[in-house]
């Protein structure tokens, strides 16, 4: 059995809950260690304000810097790399990515002065290459080097969703070690095999999820934030992550970092063999807004038939999507019907249409098909809807190699 925490706030102050659901999970003690180096890693994806549902507060961060100080460590450094991926876009773009100014708006680097440690831009970091032992998709990583040289990594997420993963929490959390280029390639490679592969290669040591205010949708806006009050931790980085979406009223057996991650024995997703202390799931259980419902408002010409769909092909379906609206051709769109996952019943579909993924395999006769498991959502999928709507593929390709070229440029 793994042991996670669940702790409502209930109008009592943030170090407080921090500290009961630290101890309810098991505590420090035999993790940080006299003479230990700890790295604790908060999400600082964008310079955003805490309480903002999109960063860590940094009231929680400062409750796990000082639990960890109270263990005697050797050394304590607080440390981020903000970064984004090919297929989503920047409301700071043209600065580059400011890992600096994400320290200071969210409050942490304040923190971090006060309490004495230090902090690090681990996209600045000079990075140590790591072997991945049987990956899936990434045979390496390039790992910032303060991450290697720590002993331990508290891992401490904010509980939101993503277009592509569907949620984004403690596993994906560790997207922030590596450089950009390198977050880039799991984007490239496969996004959630790519995780898997991370957290094969770096493993949280102990996570402490925030969820006081939590962000749903793909718009990071006030009214997509939703308020929770709670506090979720564990020692199992899997388990964290499929005890909090469940939390947001997802099924964590069709996250699919969550289910490869278990395939491959790197935790426990299976909610049945996790002991939950502190308040029940079901107690605080809150449905989210499916972020896959963004294709839907944002392409409302397109049908999307996904039933039982995981959401690796629904999220490698973003990216071809994404590029041709960058070509501004997503008019051309307009009466394209997607097919993906077990179907109950045969789809009666007529004009034009596109099969996808290994579970509509059978079907494939029916209309244009692109095999996988899921389908990688770079130019052959891309072409292929191309292909199927008439578009033009010259100005999709410019538009993906503009893309491209940007962030090479802010690397």
């Amino acid at each position: 059995m793994s042991l996670v925490s669940v702790v409502k706030r209930n109008g009592r102050d943030v170090k407080t809950a921090v500290r009961e659901a630290v101890r309810l999970a098991g505590g420090l003690k035999g993790i940080v260690m006299n003479g230990s180096t700890v790295l604790i890693k908060p999400n600082l994806v964008s310079p955003s304000p805490s309480g903002s549902g999109e960063v860590t507060d940094c009231r929680v961060t400062e409750v796990v810097a000082k639990l960890v100080l109270e263990m005697n460590p050797a050394r304590v450094v607080i440390g981020e790399g903000s970064g984004f991926g090919y297929d989503v876009t920047s409301p700071w773009e043209g600065r580059g990515l400011q890992t600096m100014d994400a320290f200071k708006s969210s409050g942490t680097l304040e923190v971090a002065k006060r309490l004495g440690v230090g902090v690090v831009d681990l996209n600045q970091d000079v990075s140590i290459e790591l072997k991945v032992d049987h990956p899936l998709v990434v045979d390496s990583f390039k790992v910032a080097k303060t991450v290697v040289d720590s002993d331990v990594i508290i891992n401490v997420p904010v509980m939101k969703t993503h277009r592509r993963t569907i949620v984004t929490i403690a596993c994906k959390n560790m997207k922030g070690v590596l450089p950009l280029a390198e977050k880039r390639k799991t984007h490239r490679l496969g996004l959630d095999k790519a995780i898997v592969d991370l957290t094969r290669t770096v493993r949280s040591s102990f996570v402490v999820a925030d969820g006081l205010v939590c962000n749903q949708g793909e718009v990071r806006s006030e009214d997509n934030r939703v308020k929770m009050d709670l506090i979720v931790a564990g020692r199992d980085a899997v388990s964290v992550d499929a005890v909090c979406a469940k939390i947001m009223g997802f099924d964590p057996s069709k996250i699919r970092t969550i289910s490869l991650a278990c395939e491959e024995g790197l935790g426990i997703g299976d909610l049945e063999k996790i002991k939950i202390r502190g308040v029940s799931i079901e107690s605080v259980m809150c449905k989210f807004r499916d972020p896959q419902s963004v294709i839907v408002e944002t392409y409302p010409d397109l049908t999307l038939l996904d039933e039982q769909a995981c959401t690796a092909c629904e999220g490698e379906l973003q990216s071809p999507l994404f590029y041709i609206r960058q070509a501004g051709l997503a008019d051309q769109l307009k009466g394209l019907t997607v097919v993906m996952g077990k179907q109950a019943v045969t789809p009666e579909v007529n004009g034009k249409v596109l099969f996808m993924g290994k579970c509509v395999w059978e079907y494939r006769n029916k209309g244009p098909f692109v095999d996988g498991c899921p389908p990688h959502g770079g130019w052959a999928l891309t072409e292929k809807i191309c292909e199927i709507c008439g578009i033009d593929k010259k100005p999709v390709i410019k538009a993906i190699e503009r893309v491209h070229r940007r962030l090479d440029e802010i690397s």
